[in-house]
């Protein structure tokens, strides 16, 4: 049986062991949301530079800034993985003969996000769990920063 001092250095080692395990948790969810604000304002730029490349060309990019180092998939479908250490996500972007373009986020089988448009229109977003579908919409480039400020809260 512990006496009364040995009880309180073991509540205080239990105490700061849990808030280790809080603060690393918590941290660690902060970063993995940075790797999906980081990767969401690469496909968002990714978004706005084939806009660009529809108005000055009147036709869709065959490749992107940036999307170096692209695979193929199962459905042959040509993807990147983009990320840092805290978490890589799927891209993918597509760009039809009548000027429509996704591209599209894959975070995990049930969430993603996607940023389309059509020629010079808005690009607009989609976002969250799929049950939870959100949408918002950025009208230039300048708009990246403070749209990801409303999706992530920073």
């Amino acid at each position: 049986m512990l006496n009364v001092q040995g009880k309180y250095i073991w509540r205080a080692t239990v105490f700061l062991m849990i808030s280790i395990g809080v603060k690393y948790c918590s941290d660690s969810v902060k970063s993995h949301r940075g790797a999906m604000r980081m990767t969401d304002e690469f496909a968002l730029n990714s978004a706005f530079n084939i806009r660009m490349y529809l108005e000055e060309n009147s036709r869709c990019p065959k490749s992107l800034p940036g999307w170096d180092n692209v695979k193929i998939d199962h459905h042959d479908e040509e993807y990147i993985n983009y990320g840092n250490e805290h978490g890589f996500f799927r891209l993918k972007f597509s760009c039809g003969k009548n000027h429509k373009y996704t591209v599209a986020v894959l975070y995990s089988f049930d969430s993603e996000s996607y940023f389309t448009g059509e020629g010079s229109s808005p690009v607009k977003i989609a976002y969250g769990h799929f049950s939870e579908r959100k949408y918002i919409e950025v009208s230039k480039k300048a708009d990246i920063d403070s749209a990801l400020k409303h999706i992530y809260g920073f």
